[in-house]
């Protein structure tokens, strides 16, 4: 079974470092490839999330029907767009899991991609994520900054109305997150017609980069789950 995993502002391949290990044998893991990273760090970063998942298909196609798709902040946005894209064209989706991010259809007055450099990096302290790399040298700011803003202006304007998908969904928030409140977790129950669980833990908006496991234990519950539609799963 796949389960494809969808990265957050500015990340790429290497935040699901190790993945395979802690997944398997219930799951491959593929990570979507988003210019502006990985290997496609000679084409520019995306700014809306609809351009981002166009690009996505016509790189590798959709998502094999029967995947489990997980997304994290921005990636969540990613994820639901994928399957939202894919349920249009008759292809089942096991399960979305989406953490740290808003349900769509409620709007953010959020700027964090107007701001200074400065005040952006204190902004993404205040949200848990480590910037000392990006503080300390100055060719890993300018290469980093640019897809980080991008990737949040993306998720700031994304917005959409509540389409139920026909998959169940899961939605994960962290108590001491700053910048998504259960609140606005809770209102992903109206974008599925299916089984919908919401979960919550403590921890601050990148939980996922300091305890992983915590998410991945999440996805082993889909491959337990009877949800899963026993298709054939290929790669995206």
């Amino acid at each position: 079974m796949n389960v494809v995993c969808f990265p957050y502002a500015g990340a790429g391949i290497g935040a699901f470092f190790r993945w395979q290990n802690a997944l398997k044998p219930f799951f491959n893991v593929v990570v979507a490839s988003l210019p502006g990273r990985d290997g496609l760090g000679h084409l520019a970063p995306l700014e809306s999330v609809e351009e981002t998942v166009d690009f996505i298909v016509k790189q590798g196609g959709l998502a094999a029907s029967g995947s489990v798709l997980f997304g994290y902040s921005y990636g969540a946005f990613l994820a639901y767009e994928m399957a939202r894209r894919m349920e249009q064209r008759g292809l089942a989706v096991s399960q979305l899991i989406v953490a740290a991010a808003r349900a769509p259809h409620l709007k953010t007055i959020s700027q964090r991609h107007r701001l200074a450099d400065e005040a952006l990096l204190n902004v993404l302290d205040l949200l848990g994520a480590d910037t000392n790399e990006l503080r300390n040298n100055e060719q890993v700011k300018a290469l980093f900054l640019p897809k980080i803003r991008s990737d949040l202006k993306a998720a700031e304007c994304f917005h959409a109305p509540a389409e139920a998908l026909s998959c169940p969904i899961t939605a994960i928030g962290m108590y001491q997150d700053l910048l998504v409140s259960p609140e606005q977790v809770l209102p992903w129950r109206q974008f599925t017609n299916s089984v919908f669980e919401s979960q919550f833990f403590d921890g601050d908006h990148m939980q996922i980069q300091k305890t992983p496991g915590l998410f991945q234990k999440q996805i082993l519950k889909a491959a337990m789950s009877k949800r899963s539609t026993g298709a054939h799963y290929g790669t995206v």
